[in-house]
């Protein structure tokens, strides 16, 4: 029976994306880690608590204007989490009204979040990414904000799965950004996202509203065999070769309106992905 008990708990421990119950660390103490200076590395681990990045002590002024004051949360080491559970809320972005006061993090070595499960809100705001960002194979249950938040290197959400609403409107990303295989079960706002880049929509699946009003693609952007269930805005929108909507599904209204590819009407592109 003993023998049988310690066969069961490798078999357990050898199943990719096996979490123990007593494989868990409160978010208070990851905190400390980066407050201690040491990088945060964690796989297959229940993370319980919210895990608020703001709430570190390395924090400077960035500037002062009228009665808003901007600090900086410095995020020196490496932040890696694999396979990992979160049961509350991640945080990288806080305001607050009285007095004004924002708080934006800064990641200056990667970030990776991969195949994790984020069963609160995701807020990462604001959020300045100085080195690699990865989101592969990731479920965002809760709302995804990554709103004005600023990508240096590549940013990597392949695989990811949004179950409410993921919002990238004012986002950055001057490096290569990939949604292949995405999945946004709610709306999905690009609006004014900067691009600077090709951009990887492949196999994406939007199965609410998308939002890509005023998004300029300057070095092309790929939505093959994309899947928009509803509708998608793609107003003034700015597209230049080369662009791929080969075998891409609208099964919604398509607003473009004002859209071109490089300079010229956008029409015939959506025409021929149609047929």
């Amino acid at each position: 029976m003993q023998r049988f008990f310690i066969i069961l708990v490798i078999f357990t421990l050898s199943i990719p994306g096996i979490i123990l119950a007593s494989n868990s660390v409160d978010a208070a103490d990851i905190i400390q880690q980066i407050n201690a200076g040491r990088d945060v590395s964690f796989e297959n681990t229940v993370i319980r608590g919210n895990l608020d990045f703001t709430s570190i002590k390395e924090i400077t002024i960035e500037k002062q204007k009228g009665n808003q004051t901007t600090y900086l949360c410095h995020v020196r080491g490496e932040v890696k989490f694999v396979n990992c559970q979160f049961k509350d809320d991640v945080i990288a972005y806080r305001s607050e009204k009285f007095p004004n006061e924002l708080y934006i993090p800064v990641f200056y070595e990667d970030v990776l979040f991969s195949g994790c499960e984020i069963n609160g809100d995701f807020a990462f705001k604001y959020v300045r990414f100085k080195a690699n960002a990865n989101f592969d194979q990731t479920i965002f249950k809760g709302e995804t904000n990554f709103k004005y938040t600023k990508f240096t290197n590549k940013a990597d959400f392949s695989h990811t799965r949004f179950a409410e609403e993921a919002e990238f409107k004012y986002t950055t990303f001057p490096e290569f950004a990939n949604f292949e295989a995405a999945h946004f079960e709610n709306d999905a706002n690009f609006k004014y996202t900067k691009f600077s880049q090709k951009v990887n929509f492949k196999l994406a699946v939007f199965a609410d509203d998308a939002n890509f009003k005023y998004t300029k693609f300057p070095e092309g952007v790929s939505f093959e065999n994309a899947i928009f269930e509803k509708s998608v805005d793609f107003k003034y929108t700015k597209f230049s070769e080369p662009v791929n909507f080969t075998d891409a599904q609208f099964d919604g209204d398509v607003d473009c309106k004002y859209t071109t590819v490089d300079g010229k009407s956008f029409s015939l592109h959506l025409l021929k992905s149609k047929k």
